[in-house]
């Protein structure tokens, strides 16, 4: 019955139907929804954590846990968010419930009921967990992102038997 659970709730967290659905980028920051906690990053490198409380064409304001910080849009180099860890966790008890499965038919503990609880139960389920919350909590999403200039860039390339340039392109 359990493994019925699982394949639900794995096919769940893949399909979406558990998940927060992914960061959709914006091209300017008045895209941005009002009430969204993000982290802001300036093009002095400065970071700024905190929900949006205004965005505009021109600017962009951040209520913080101690301050309200106003940025005008020229400043802001990338807006992100961070995901829900819920679906990393939900996502690694699913594989927990798998590897558990796997455990009880090779017969890892050799049919022991206290090896089954005391060690399977606990590294399967408990380590999925933890390792599938630590996954997502490491992903997160840009909303935006700052339209750089155009650069070209040609650089010489000399050597004893050889000489020729190197061109680089960013847009």
């Amino acid at each position: 019955m359990w493994e019925i659970a699982a394949v639900l709730a794995a096919a769940g967290i893949h399909t979406g139907w558990i998940a927060v659905p992914p960061a959709e980028p914006v091209s300017t920051l008045a895209g941005l929804t009002v009430g969204e906690m993000v982290h802001v990053e300036d093009v002095h490198g400065r970071r700024v954590n905190g929900a949006v409380a205004e965005a505009s064409l021109t600017a962009l304001r951040i209520v913080g846990e101690e301050r309200s910080v106003i940025l005008q849009a020229d400043e802001v180099q990338t807006v992100g968010r961070r995901d829900s860890v819920l679906n990393g966790v939900l996502f690694g008890l699913a594989a927990g419930m798998v590897g558990m499965h796997v455990e009880g038919r090779i017969g890892v503990c050799g049919g022991s009921v206290e090896c089954f609880i005391y060690i399977a139960l606990p590294v399967t389920l408990v380590g999925g967990a933890a390792i599938g919350a630590r996954v997502d909590a490491l992903m997160h999403g840009t909303l935006y992102r700052r339209p750089g200039a155009a650069q070209v860039r040609v650089s010489p390339i000399v050597s004893r038997d050889r000489m020729g340039a190197r061109l680089s392109m960013t847009w």
